[in-house]
């Protein structure tokens, strides 16, 4: 009696599974023109180094943290516009809806590099701008639209990301270290 039962569980699962990955993907319908969104550019986790030995890292200065450039609430379906004088940060453009898809294009300029954007978004999910000119060095920064004014989870969720991408760098820096010792020990007889 068990065995059937777990047998009829598995065929089920397996069944939803089936029919799960075959159902068509609903995707949320964008905000109407006019509804107040936010868009937040942010900086990402800057300065990590990969440190296989902590003596090593006593007078390096820390990583600095993910950190808000700005936060902008604007409608759908009007252009924004804002300049930041005192830190030479500008950002211009306008969402729209285009066939039922959420649409951004808008250009930037956060310290010494110019950023743009053209394409679909969706709420909540964080994107890059693609650099357009740079004159010292490229500033890259992340930006997402959003219903809520916090960046907060949005910084939180970036430093985690930003933990996770030094510790698989780190590690895979270890193992290379280790291939090329290997590779230089003459081979043994």
């Amino acid at each position: 009696m068990k065995t059937t039962i777990q047998s009829i569980s598995i065929a089920f699962l397996s069944l939803l599974s089936v029919v799960s990955a075959f159902s068509p993907k609903v995707e949320a319908a964008p905000p109407p023109d006019g509804e107040s969104l936010y868009l937040h550019c942010f900086r990402p986790t800057y300065g990590q180094k990969v440190i296989l030995d902590p003596s090593e890292n006593k007078d390096a200065t820390p990583a600095t943290p993910a950190s808000a450039l700005l936060t902008l609430k604007i409608r759908l379906g009007s252009e924004f516009y804002v300049s930041v004088g005192e830190r030479g940060y500008w950002l211009a453009g306008k969402t729209f809806s285009d066939g039922g898809r959420l649409m951004a294009s808008f250009e930037g300029m956060f310290g010494s590099s110019s950023h743009v954007f053209n394409g679909p978004i969706e709420l909540e999910k964080v994107f890059d701008p693609k650099v357009s000119a740079f004159f010292s060095a490229v500033m890259p920064f992340r930006c997402v639209f959003s219903r809520h004014k916090d960046v907060k989870p949005f910084l939180d969720a970036q430093t985690v990301l930003d933990e996770k991408r030094l510790a698989e760098a780190t590690e895979s820096t270890r193992k290379n270290i280790e291939i090329q010792k290997m590779k230089a020990e003459p081979d043994a007889p």
